[in-house]
């Protein structure tokens, strides 16, 4: 039955029965219409779509080890999609049990493919510059031609490396899930020297990549800080941060964004502070940074405006939203647990007015916060009422399937460690 259902999406009915499909994925829907009729059963790209077919119960029966082998054939195959969805389903245990091994497997290929590239991007410009060097022509067609070429090159060699370094972060991500920060440091040590030797042509006046040039190596650093932090190595984390904030002010970004990426170091010292324990200087270092900069991040602070300024500035909700975590965990472990629920219930709101970048495990994380906060000022009734929302939330709204998927698995547990913070503060 399975050949059968696998030979039908490789024959003419395949077109026929698709506008049939009924599925709120509507990208997934886009995906299969590409798949042409005549192609064979064993080119990545068919297997890949084929292998979603399966995964998702498209005109098939769900089946999770067809959808996996398929997925995995069109990755051995070299389609960069099938690595992407099988890192994404061992990260989450999406129709197989979850694996930071093998998650971590398919990102490393997905990110030597990407790395690839790169190497023959460099060679090729490397080609071109040494051929312009050497020639004797002067005729201007030939030498537009040469420049023309080199300044393509450089622009698509700082694209990708911009995206291999972004790659770079979520493999970090994946080993720090497999409690291997060592390995973790290492691949952000990699990005980050790639992005310096890519420096000169992300300098290139004609290539409008500086800003993102600037985000990208805030984020590897923090990534990087967050691992030293995470593995006990906080002098590590500091000179860590001491190298983006000498970055950040020989950058070439707007003083806007400086300041923006400014804020975002001193939250990561605020960070070490809480974690050596220095709880009290922690506050002090967040309450200071909210008052030098309330008029970068909060321009009107009336409740009704608060958020409403920020539509599409992405990297300020980033900021908020960070910034509200870390002043929920400094003011919990001062045991002020009032301004602990507004630390978090910042966060969250920043968190969901996001357009692009809207963090879930975050915006979870908080809300179970509020209800230990509510349980720690005995406030049964409000801990229940959060929590219960919470369930709906996850249950009812939350759209993002994957980690819908994970929430739900873990929403068991969540509801046991309520329960005991119930009794506990019941005692």
């Amino acid at each position: 039955m399975e050949s059968l259902e696998h030979e039908r999406f490789g024959g003419g009915q395949y077109r026929k029965c698709i506008c049939l499909v009924s599925t709120s994925d509507q990208a997934l829907q886009s995906a299969l219409k590409t798949v042409s009729p005549g192609e064979r059963n064993n080119d990545p790209k068919h297997c890949y779509q084929i292998g979603l077919a399966y995964l998702n119960g498209i005109q098939v029966e769900i089946d999770p080890q067809m959808a996996e082998k398929l997925l995995r054939q069109a990755a051995e195959g070299g389609y960069e999609p099938a690595m992407d969805k099988l890192t994404e389903m061992y990260t989450y245990g999406d129709g197989v049990e979850r694996s930071w091994e093998k998650a971590i497997l398919w990102k490393r290929q997905r990110n030597a493919q990407v790395y690839s590239r790169m190497l023959e991007t460099k060679q090729t410009l490397l080609r071109l510059e040494k051929e312009l060097s050497q020639t004797r022509s002067r005729i201007p067609m030939i030498l537009y031609d040469y420049h023309r070429a080199i300044r393509a090159n450089r622009s698509i060699l700082a694209g990708i490396a911009f995206d291999w370094c972004k790659k770079q972060v979520q493999l970090a991500a994946l080993h720090q899930n497999n409690n291997d920060s060592a390995a973790a440091r290492e691949v952000l040590q990699e990005a980050i020297s790639c992005l310096r030797e890519n420096q000169a042509h992300f300098d290139d006046p004609m290539i409008s990549v500086v800003n993102e040039r600037n985000t990208t190596l805030e984020e590897v650093y923090v990534a990087l800080a967050d691992c030293y932090i995470d593995a006990g190595d906080l002098p590590g984390a500091e000179q860590c941060l001491a190298q983006l904030r000498q970055a950040i002010e020989e950058s070439s970004e707007s003083e806007e964004g400086k300041q923006l990426s400014l804020v975002r170091v001193e939250l990561e010292y605020g960070k070490l502070l809480y974690h050596r324990g220095f709880y009290a200087q922690a506050k002090s270092l967040a309450d200071r940074l909210l008052e030098q900069n309330r008029e970068l991040l909060l321009p009107n602070s009336s409740p009704e405006n608060l958020f409403s300024v920020f539509s599409t500035a992405d990297q300020r909700y980033g900021l908020l939203r960070d910034y509200g975590i870390l002043y929920g965990r400094i003011t919990t472990a001062l045991e002020k647990y009032r301004d602990a629920i507004s630390g978090y219930q910042l966060a969250v709101t920043a968190n969901q007015s996001m357009v692009n970048h809207r963090d879930w495990q975050k915006h979870f994380f908080c809300e179970f916060r509020i209800v230990e906060c509510f349980c720690a000022l005995g406030d049964h009734a409000q801990a229940r009422n959060k929590w219960d929302a919470l369930a709906r939330s996850i249950h009812e709204e939350h759209t993002h399937a994957r980690e819908y998927a994970l929430w739900c698995r873990e929403l068991s547990a969540l509801e046991s460690q309520i329960q005991s913070l119930y009794d506990k503060t019941a005692q």
